[in-house]
């Protein structure tokens, strides 16, 4: 249906090692796995246009970091960390989306369990991004030991969405119908109600 899609490229982008390759190969099939969910909620369709151009800025992002390293004369740390933030922005509203979307399925089949989830794990992500968002502006002097919490908090977030992610698969599509027309309640009494 889309959500096991969505499951392997979030992890490819955010829990891979970092390398730009996956990253741009995680957002092109978050973005095929977001299409084929477009159909069932119009708040896919946004959450994939907001990848796309996630994806556009990524690669500008990735071509300014590139001629940082090589001393391209214009270009200082200061101009792409402040170019990032439209990055971490892209980040904010395409998992609002892609999480909108989630939480009207899990809704449209009775899951109220998953689409709680969904909703504290959108606003914690959204709350963290708000938060990179303002340091991003100020810049200031950080610790290694506040840099070292952030990461850790970081992927505490990335590992709490890929497993509402992967719940959504297994829930609202049981596995080997991702090709049925519609998601179904029956499909989720076999897994036993949630309400």
């Amino acid at each position: 249906m889309g959500f096991g899609l969505i499951f392997i490229g979030y992890a490819t982008m955010f829990v891979m090692p970092y390398s730009i390759f996956p990253a741009f190969i995680g957002l092109f099939i978050i973005m095929r796995g977001i299409r084929r969910l477009a159909p069932y909620s119009k708040k896919f369709v946004y959450a994939y246009n907001a990848f796309f151009l996630l994806t556009l800025y990524s690669a500008f992002v990735t071509w300014l970091a590139v001629g940082l390293t090589v001393n391209i004369p214009f270009l200082s740390s200061d101009i792409v960390s402040l170019v990032k933030i439209g990055e971490w922005i892209g980040l904010a509203v395409a998992h609002f989306f892609m999480f909108a979307g989630m939480i009207e399925l899990a809704r449209m089949v009775g899951i109220r369990r998953i689409s709680d989830k969904c909703s504290r794990n959108v606003y914690f992500t959204i709350t963290y991004i708000s938060a990179q968002i303002i340091l991003d502006i100020i810049r200031p002097p950080m610790p290694l030991a506040f840099q070292s919490l952030n990461m850790l908090l970081w992927s505490v977030l990335i590992g709490m969405n890929s497993v509402q992610i992967f719940s959504c698969y297994m829930r609202i599509c049981y596995e080997g119908d991702e090709d049925a027309g519609q998601p179904k309640p029956q499909q989720v009494r076999r897994h036993g109600m949630d309400e």
